[in-house]
């Protein structure tokens, strides 16, 4: 029998969720600010206006996860995959870690903060109904 987690608004600040599988889980505006989410499962989670700010997601699988206006800043991105994700809006200030590689295979726009010194790949500026050869 396949369930969802829903985590609700459950404050989960500073929580060691190493190796977790969190895929599939409904976690919008949930306080992960701090929490130790190296090498995570979190295909296809949604975090939308989650706090994960000085998280530590490094080797997390973000495949698909909806991080849409979600507050990512000063966290730790080394190895993170974020193929499919929904970076909309989302804020990735002062990561440390974060890759052109993996911010590539996400979806961003102009609301989305990234890094000093960090491009916005050519790609997230492409109206989405144009598809990838505009």
């Amino acid at each position: 029998m396949a369930f969802t987690l829903d985590v609700g608004a459950a404050r989960l600040a500073r929580a060691n969720l190493e190796n977790a599988d969190l895929s599939h889980a409904k976690a919008d505006g949930v306080d992960f600010r701090l929490a130790n989410l190296k090498y995570a499962k979190m295909n296809s989670t949604r975090l939308k206006r989650a706090n994960l700010s000085g998280a530590d997601l490094s080797g997390a699988d973000l495949t698909n996860a909806d991080l849409e206006d979600a507050n990512l800043s000063g966290c730790r991105l080394f190895d993170v995959v974020f193929d499919g994700a929904n970076l909309r809006g989302a804020n990735l200030t002062e990561t440390e870690g974060l890759s052109t590689t993996a911010l590539k295979s996400a979806t961003g726009d102009r609301t989305t903060r990234l890094p000093a010194g960090m491009k916005r790949p050519a790609t997230w500026d492409v109206p989405s109904h144009l598809g990838a050869a505009y």
